[in-house]
């Protein structure tokens, strides 16, 4: 006896094992989910943009030609990425989930450069004047 389970796309009426998804019908035709040719194109170069716009933060504030873990690297970073958060509240108010994270990224600036202001403060005075942070 067989039992009475799913079975493998080979062994269902010859169909093949790559399916689509239907989406919406209009008028008998039916509207297929498939994968763009450029669609990971299109992601991957939204990841070379912010690697792209990383990269210049860290050149703008490192200390010397190696420099990526700085606290000026750290703190200018976090405020890159706090500046992006911010405008996509502009258009996304009830994403709450993002805010946490917002508030997060905010908390963690804050402690790092509560530990310049406490280790060098004169880093901490060039840093908050050139991101324009404090008043």
């Amino acid at each position: 006896m067989q039992k009475a389970g799913p079975q493998p796309c080979s062994a269902r009426s010859g169909r093949s094992a790559v399916k689509s998804t239907p989406l919406a019908t209009s008028r008998g035709n039916v509207l297929t989910s498939k994968t763009l040719p450029n669609e990971n194109q299109q992601e991957s170069n939204r990841l070379v943009l912010a690697r792209e716009q990383k990269q210049s933060v860290i050149d703008t504030y490192r200390t010397h030609a190696t420099d990526t873990g700085s606290p000026e690297v750290q703190i200018a970073l976090l405020s890159e990425r706090i500046g992006q958060l911010t405008e996509h509240f502009k258009a996304h108010q009830k994403d709450h989930g993002s805010r946490r994270g917002l508030l997060i990224l905010v908390s963690k600036r804050r402690r790092l450069l509560n530990y310049l202001k406490k280790y060098d403060s004169e880093r901490y005075k060039t840093v908050i004047s050139k991101l324009g942070i404090r008043k």
